[in-house]
């Protein structure tokens, strides 16, 4: 077996797999599964959409800490990690958090909000106008995202913003580093 070195970028479909197919729905599935629970335990019946959004946000962000190994669990499961690129080190939790907001911060705080906005307001989402341009707002930003993300990820060194901002980079796992990096 070839020995694979720390620059070596991940290839973008196992990212997106990673990232969107593993990493999300394990995020969702932790956050109701959490809520149930706690309505179990307590008997509490509270739990509403808002507090699974809030807590799958919160989850997300901090997904590539949740194994000690720099990666999500989507990323050790399609074999990849995260490295800070000053020193090709793990990355701190700032590091990881920010890289999860960049992307997915416009998109939750239109959940977040249109979900206060239901809870609170006997007047329809779409009857409000500075709500309704909210929204608008919040997807066209997500849009543009994802967009910019994706290119990024396909050009020169597969670094995305959120990977630029954060001063990391996501590469293939070696074996032998991805099982010493929790260190």
């Amino acid at each position: 077996m070839q020995h694979q070195s720390l620059t070596e970028r991940a290839p973008v479909l196992r990212r997106i797999m990673a990232a969107w197919v593993y990493d999300y729905i394990i995020c969702l599935w932790l956050a109701t599964a959490i809520l149930f629970g706690v309505r179990l335990v307590t008997g509490l019946t509270a739990s509403s959409l808002m507090h699974v959004q809030l807590l799958t946000f919160v989850i997300y962000v901090f997904r590539d800490t949740l194994t000690g190994k720099s990666c999500s669990i989507g990323k050790l499961l399609t074999g990849i990690r995260i490295i800070n690129t000053k020193g090709s080190s793990p990355p701190v939790i700032w590091q990881n958090a920010l890289r999860n907001l960049v992307l997915l911060g416009p998109y939750f705080a239109f959940q977040i909000v249109t979900t206060l906005w239901q809870t609170t307001h006997s007047t329809p989402i779409d009857m409000c106008a500075p709500l309704h341009f909210f929204k608008i707002g919040c997807i066209a930003s997500t849009s543009i995202l994802l967009v910019l993300e994706y290119y990024l990820m396909l050009k020169n060194d597969g670094r995305r913003l959120a990977d630029k901002l954060a001063s990391t980079k996501v590469i293939l796992a070696d074996k032998s580093t991805n099982s010493s990096s929790a260190t």
